[in-house]
C-alpha cells in the first residue's frame, strides 16, 4: 500500500561533495599501497562523526533519565566490554506503551526528538540510545552488527517495546535485530537504506577508488564481524518479518533514494509507504505531518 504526503514546507537538500584533494590523495594512496589505502577507507566506512548536541536536543537530554549499559554480552570487535549510553522519558499520565527511538549512522539519540511530545501526551514511556561509537557512547567504530546488538541489549534490560521509530542506517539494524529474536510489534521506519553493499559502491564511487579496494574493504569486516555482507540485505529480512511497519520515504531524499524505501515496503508483508516530497533525508524528522502519521501508526 502505498500513500503520498505532502510537506507542510518545501526544502531542497543539496548533497556535499569530497573536496577534489580528498579524492586525489585517495587514488595515490591506492597507487602506491593498498594495504594503507585500506586503512584509510576504513576510518571513512566504519568511524561515524559526532556532532554538537543542537540547543533543542540539549533540552531533551537534560529531562531524560540517563543510564549506562555495559557491553560485556556484546562480543564485537571494538566494542566488547564498553558503555552504552540509555536515555528514559516516562509519561505524566498512565503508562500505555513502551516506543524505542534508534537514530542513524553519525547521529544520537535526541536527534528524534520532535516524536517526544507526541509520545509522552499519549502515556508513551520512551526510550532511546546512542549507538556504539555514537554521541554518549563509547568506542570509535560502528556497523549494522554493533547497532542491532545494541537495540536487543537495551530491550533485554528495559523490557519489551510495543513500537519503534527508526531513523536511516537504524532501519536495517532494527531488522537485524528482529531477525535475532527482537519482538516488535510496530514500527516506524524513515529513510531507510537496504543494504550495506550499495554503501560501499557509492563510497568508493565518490571517492574515485577501484572495485578492488572495494573488495578488500568487504573482505577486511566480513572476517572481523563474521558475517557477509551481501546476508546483510533488508529486503531479505524483511520478507520473514511479522508485525506492521509503515515506511516514510521522502522522494528528494539524495542521501537514501526513495527507492530503496519503496523496496522494502514491497517485500515487508505488513508495510505501507508513506511517500513525501521536498523533506530530504533529514527534514523529514521534523515535519509535523511525518510527526503525525508516525504517531498514528503507533497507536
Amino acid at each position: 500500500m502505498q500513500t503520498a504526503l505532502s510537506p507542510s514546507k518545501s526544502t531542497t537538500v543539496r548533497a556535499e561533495g569530497v573536496p577534489t584533494g580528498i579524492r586525489l590523495g585517495f587514488q595515490l594512496l591506492e597507487k602506491l599501497s593498498p594495504a594503507l589505502a585500506l586503512t584509510a577507507l576504513n576510518r571513512v566506512f566504519a568511524r561515524p562523526a559526532r556532532h554538537p548536541w543542537p540547543a533543542e536536543e540539549q533540552k531533551w537530554l537534560a529531562l531524560a533519565e540517563r543510564k549506562t549499559l555495559f557491553s560485556r554480552d556484546m562480543p564485537l570487535p571494538e566494542w566488547d566490554g564498553k558503555a552504552l549510553a540509555v536515555y528514559r522519558w516516562r509519561p505524566t499520565t498512565a503508562m500505555t506503551g513502551r516506543v524505542l527511538l534508534m537514530h542513524g549512522w553519525a547521529g544520537r539519540a535526541t536527534q528524534l526528538w520532535p516524536f517526544l511530545p507526541g509520545l509522552l501526551a499519549a502515556g508513551k514511556e520512551v526510550i532511546a540510545l546512542d549507538a556504539p561509537g555514537h554521541g554518549h557512547s563509547h568506542g570509535r567504530w560502528s556497523s549494522l552488527l554493533q547497532f542491532s546488538r545494541a537495540l536487543q541489549r537495551v530491550v533485554r534490560e528495559l523490557g519489551p517495546i510495543d513500537g519503534t521509530i527508526t531513523h536511516s542506517f537504524g532501519g536495517p539494524s532494527l531488522l537485524h535485530a528482529m531477525t535475532e529474536g527482537l519482538t516488535v510489534p510496530k514500527a516506524v521506519l524513515i529513510a531507510p537504506p537496504i543494504r550495506v553493499l550499495d554503501f560501499t559502491q557509492a563510497l568508493v564511487r565518490t571517492l574515485g577508488l577501484s572495485e578492488a579496494s572495494r573488495q578488500r574493504l568487504h573482505a577486511h569486516w566480513e572476517e572481523k564481524l563474521g558475517i557477509r555482507f551481501a546476508d546483510l540485505d533488508a529486503i531479505k529480512m524483511a520478507a520473514e518479518l511479522h508485525g506492521d511497519a509503515l515506511i516514510i520515504h521522502d522522494q528528494h531524499d539524495r542521501d537514501v533514494p526513495h527507492s530503496r524505501g519503496a523496496l522494502l515496503a514491497e517485500a515487508w508483508p505488513n508495510a505501507t509507504l508513506l511517500s513525501t516530497t521536498g523533506l530530504g533525508h533529514r527534514r523529514v524528522l521534523k515535519d509535523p505531518a511525518v510527526v503525525a502519521a508516525a504517531l498514528a501508526h503507533l497507536r
